[in-house]
């Protein structure tokens, strides 16, 4: 079977509109008729953060979308299309959003969904033991209002059209148990229910019967399989013991597409990077000048080939070459250069800079290549460095909490979505609460303008402005962006995603 690279036109085309009235999305036509029942395996390597779908994280990202619905999805062209929300207007001044919920859909529990849920999911994101990267912008809504059950209008202070990236991302659970630590099911408006979870082993999903788009979803079950190691997950699936792999490591996804026995899979919308980051408030690294030179430090092209397979693209800034914030010049700003870096060390008065690096193995080898490759440098520019793994809940909890106290390798989303939504969305880009614990005016004046601005060439002056900021401070350090991948059996049709790489299961059917 020919393997197949979807453009970014092909993912998300409609399909035909069904008898519920929803045009549904979908990878690429089906060779043969799609059948119902059948149970879909998958295997991953990272287990789910939690039973919290609204602390976001590419963990969750296979599992998100099947038991929680989202008010919006996103278009090939990022553009907001109906889902829970039917239709949607704006007031004529820009400071009010008016959501109309569909009526009659309900809950895994039976309960029939409303507005007021839409609120309380709204406001849930707000409490901090959440850890949402929504919370900020549920707080830039000024008020909500339900008028009545099906209606919802949210208000600003100032223009948000960046709204839709938030609903985007806001999966709607009931307010009945997500927060009950001893619920056996947490419960959504989903194609599927959520029937088991044994942490660190494996999940379970079954058919939603009553879901509201008629005639769907197709399959009977999902398991996902939770593996402790990344290299093995090839073996299960060219065993036949899965039918699903989600991000292998590059080498092995290059090796099954230049085989052509199984469907290999890329998105076009490069919304994650690869980074190095650092605090600001502590020594060394309060030091400018020794955060620069860390940035000329890394090798970015020997870490695209050595750990990518060469499927990334070494550049220095956030933005991916799809976003509009994007800039050719800027990209190369932090050109590999070891005798700068080792300049700057000596500019910046410190002897013998001590610096560890944070990683985690088992969220990444990559990762690891990447702590290993700026260490070794580092070391040759002045720099004592040393590397200290995590497991990657640790990380986590030090990434949401500000608990970082030295340079850390991560990854970031949200680089598909509007330029001014990282700095919402991401916990360290964000405006006043960041984790490097970065603070500027200047920094929040260029976010809330870029989040402003309409006019395509202002704003393109915007972001380089902003982009500029980011790399003259240096607190973050975009190595490069990632491609999220998945691999296939031949016999399962109709995957789907949508642009931020959450995985849509609704259409997918087995032809065996």
């Amino acid at each position: 079977m020919a393997t197949h690279q979807l453009t970014r036109r092909e993912i998300l085309q409609l399909a035909t509109v069904t008898a519920a009235g929803v045009a549904l999305p979908h990878s690429r036509a089906a060779a043969a008729q799609p059948k119902r029942g059948g149970t879909l395996k998958c295997a991953k390597v990272a287990d789910i953060a939690s039973k919290n779908m609204h602390a976001l994280t590419s963990s969750n990202y296979l599992m998100n979308a099947l038991a929680w619905d989202t008010p919006i999805r996103l278009d090939a062209n990022v553009k907001p299309q109906p889902w829970l929300a039917e239709s949607w207007e704006w007031s004529k001044d820009n400071l009010a959003l008016t959501l109309k919920v569909r009526k009659g859909i309900k809950f895994h529990s039976g309960r029939e969904m409303t507005a007021e849920d839409f609120k309380f999911n709204l406001e849930r994101v707000r409490r901090p033991e959440v850890a949402s990267q929504m919370k900020q912008g549920s707080e830039n809504i000024k008020d909500i209002v339900v008028a009545d059950p099906s209606t919802i209008t949210l208000k600003f202070e100032e223009p948000n059209p960046a709204i839709w990236d938030m609903l985007e991302t806001l999966y709607i659970t009931d307010k009945n148990d997500v927060d009950n630590r001893d619920a056996k099911m947490i419960t959504g408006t989903g194609p599927f229910k959520w029937v088991e979870w044994r942490p660190g082993d494996r999940l379970v999903f079954e058919r939603n019967p009553n879901y509201w788009v008629q005639g769907l979803p197709l399959l009977d079950r999902i398991e996902i399989s939770v593996m402790k190691d990344v290299s093995a997950m090839p073996l299960v699936l060219e065993s036949g013991a899965v039918d699903l792999i989600e991000q292998p490591l590059d080498r092995d996804f290059v090796r099954f597409r230049d085989s052509g026995k199984f469907q290999t899979i890329g998105s076009p919308f490069w919304s994650e990077f690869y980074y190095l980051g650092s605090p600001v408030n502590l020594p060394p690294l309060d030091n400018k000048k020794l955060r620069q030179a860390v940035n000329y430090a890394i090798d970015r092209q020997r870490f695209v080939e050595k750990a990518l397979v060469g499927m990334g693209e070494a550049q220095s800034i956030p933005w991916p070459k799809n976003s509009p914030a994007y800039d050719a010049d800027l990209a190369k700003t932090y050109k590999y250069d070891l005798d700068k870096a080792k300049k700057l060390v000596q500019e910046s008065g410190v002897s013998n800079p001590a610096v560890t690096i944070v990683s985690s193995a088992s969220r990444s080898p990559n990762w690891v290549t990447l702590a290993e490759i700026v260490q070794a440098d580092l070391n040759k520019v002045g720099f004592n460095t040393k590397i200290e793994m995590l497991e990657f809940t640790i990380w986590r909890d030090r990434l949401v909490n500000r608990k970082f106290q030295s340079l850390w390798i991560g990854q970031f989303a949200y680089s598909h979505m509007h330029p001014s939504s990282m700095a919402t969305l991401a916990f360290p880009w964000r405006v006043g609460n960041n984790t490097s614990n970065f603070s500027a005016p200047e920094y929040a004046r260029l976010n809330r303008l870029a989040g402003l601005t309409t006019d395509p060439v202002e704003a393109k002056k915007v972001y380089r402005q902003l982009t500029e900021l980011i790399l003259e401070e240096s607190f973050m350090m975009p190595v490069s962006p990632m491609l999220r991948t998945w691999v296939l059996a031949p016999h399962v049709k109709d995957f789907d995603f949508g642009a931020g790489g959450y995985v849509y299961q609704e259409k997918t059917w087995l032809d065996k």
